[in-house]
């Protein structure tokens, strides 16, 4: 039986035990199964990466030039495009030898070499074919700086001839690719790849043939040993090979902390990115948009809303980007066998940052979410607002704001219809402006609603008038805004939803032809809160709601 780190010369009886495993299914888990090529895997208790066995069925390929394909090193250049470099070492029989080979991998990952004993067994013409090889340690070829050095546990090929033109073959391999690459995506990223590995094998096949006819066509080593001209083994260069430290020694080369780099420059990128071009391209698109009117003064108001929400989208990725700084550091230290309390201090500090940076990226990505939501109806409110009857009055709805600062609705507010407003009496008016819902503003014909503005009824400073309502304020904010809320005709839990304060004032203070501007509003709102929402309360009170 082979085992990792010794030579192994192999008998009949483990090619015999080899094929055993490819052709019984028991114990085997079924992952792919399409176009002639099964893939399944197992697990042992060598390695916690999985055995896989790959079955695929070639037609118009004979074992025989299967055999020859897998075995040529030099063509294997031409087809394979993962391999970096590959060439024998010693001989240890004639069908065994020593040889190197290292693949590439994609950044921000290294490549990997393998040092690997191969042994081969040809039963002759239209029968069965096996290669098999395990990892070694041979002196002259110690680990690379530039590589990571991992372990074969089995890797085996089986040829099975099916007729003078067709072959089943059989691939099965464990192998631990070092470094620190966790096992359950190795795992996933093998089953994906071994369907497309035999599909291109299939193609080199059909090259061979014609590749060889020009280099060295009788130069096959595999089948005529006396072809060999590489150096015999020594045992005394053949080194003791333990998996466990040569596992440890390749997975400190550094490879997990260039991994976390790489993706902490490209999420630094992104930040920077976002924090320069989102808010440009919002302004843009509000600057592009909403065109001033004479007729209706809020949509300057509007485009001063597209800067709130640039200003609140730069705070969030700016202080995103010093989250990201401050938790992952430039550079990476290695974490000492031994630890001291400095250390946990420090690990606790780090969780600690890890914590709050998560709790403030989820409350920052609602506010752009919100601030987007807004911009989006802001613009579906505005361009529904527009009437192209020239002899018809000009509506500057509140609309555009109301409903667009409406993102926790249960029921849509009502609409405006211009027509229906016409020929309203001066009873009708004052009759629909005390409805729950202040969002509904009408005026009569030629008669623009911004030509006159009032006062609060009650200044801010004043809110004391109505102790009752005072200390309930300031007690407890969060019912009061729930009830006042509902007062208004809206849903009570709106009042949770980021600058639902600010939206009720601006509402209240539109439909009421309110003096004051958004400015107001937001520094009202978010200066003095308790103040600002007794004020509405008040308003809304004098106003009969």
């Amino acid at each position: 039986m082979m085992k990792v780190g010794e030579i192994f010369l192999p008998d009949d009886q483990d090619f015999r035990q080899f094929k055993n495993d490819c052709i019984t299914d028991e114990g085997w888990a079924l992952c792919y199964d399409k176009s002639s090529c099964r893939v399944a895997t197992k697990k042992n208790s060598l390695s916690p990466f999985d055995v896989l066995r790959v079955q695929s069925e070639f037609q118009g390929i004979s074992s025989e030039l299967l055999y020859d394909v897998i075995h040529d090193g030099e063509f294997r250049q031409t087809w394979d495009t993962a391999m970096l470099e590959g060439y024998e070492i010693c001989s240890v029989l004639p069908n065994s030898d020593i040889g190197y080979y290292s693949i590439k991998s994609p950044p921000p990952f290294k490549n990997r070499d393998f040092v690997t004993q191969r042994c081969w067994l040809d039963l002759g013409r239209n029968s069965e074919k096996y290669i098999l090889n395990h990892s070694v340690n041979h002196l002259r070829e110690p680990p690379r700086k530039n590589c990571i050095r991992g372990i074969s546990f089995l890797t085996g090929y089986l040829i099975i001839p099916t007729g003078p033109s067709s072959c089943t073959f059989y691939y099965m391999t464990q192998s631990d690719p070092g470094g620190s690459l966790p096992a359950w995506l190795v795992n996933k990223i093998s089953k994906v790849l071994a369907p497309k590995l035999m599909k291109k094998l299939a193609k080199a096949c059909t090259k061979y043939d014609k590749w060889k006819a020009k280099n060295q066509p009788s130069h096959k080593p595999w089948l005529y040993p006396e072809q060999m001209t590489i150096a015999r083994y020594k045992p005394d260069e053949i080194g003791t090979f333990d998996v466990n430290e040569t596992l440890t020694s390749s997975a400190n080369t550094g490879e997990a902390n260039k991994f976390i780099m790489s993706w902490r420059q490209i999420l630094i990128g992104f930040l920077i990115f976002a924090t320069l071009v989102i808010p440009i391209v919002q302004l843009s698109f509000g600057f592009h948009y909403i065109k001033q009117n004479n007729v209706c003064p809020i949509e300057s108001d509007i485009m001063l809303l597209m800067a709130i929400g640039g200003v609140f989208e730069v705070i969030f990725f700016a202080a995103s980007f010093g989250f990201v700084c401050a938790v992952t550091p430039s550079k990476y230290k290695k974490q000492k066998s031994k630890s001291t309390a400095a250390d946990n201090t420090k690990g606790s500090n780090r969780a600690s940052l890890i914590l709050v940076g998560f709790i403030t990226a989820i409350l920052g990505a609602c506010a752009i979410i919100f601030f987007v939501l807004i911009q989006i109806r802001v613009y579906a409110n505005f361009n529904e607002a527009q009437w192209t009857v020239s002899d018809s009055p000009k509506y500057c709805l509140f609309t555009v704001f109301s409903s667009a600062f409406e993102p926790i609705r249960f029921q849509p507010s009502p609409r405006i219809v211009p027509s229906d407003n016409l020929q309203l009496t001066e009873q009708q008016i004052k009759s629909r402006q005390q409805l729950a819902h202040v969002n509904v503003i009408v005026t009569q014909a030629g008669r623009n609603v911004w030509d006159f503005e009032y006062p609060w009824s009650n200044k801010l400073c004043s809110c004391c008038t109505d102790m009752t309502q005072c200390c309930f304020a300031f007690c407890c904010l969060c019912c009061f805004e729930c009830r006042l809320f509902k007062r208004a005709g809206e849903n009570m839990w709106t009042s949770l939803a980021p600058g639902a304060r600010y939206a009720l004032r601006s509402k209240i203070r539109t439909a009421f032809r309110i003096e004051g501007d958004l400015c107001e509003d937001c520094c009202v709102s978010t200066c003095c809160p308790c103040c600002s929402v007794i004020q509405i309360e008040r308003e809304l009170h004098y106003q009969g709601l």
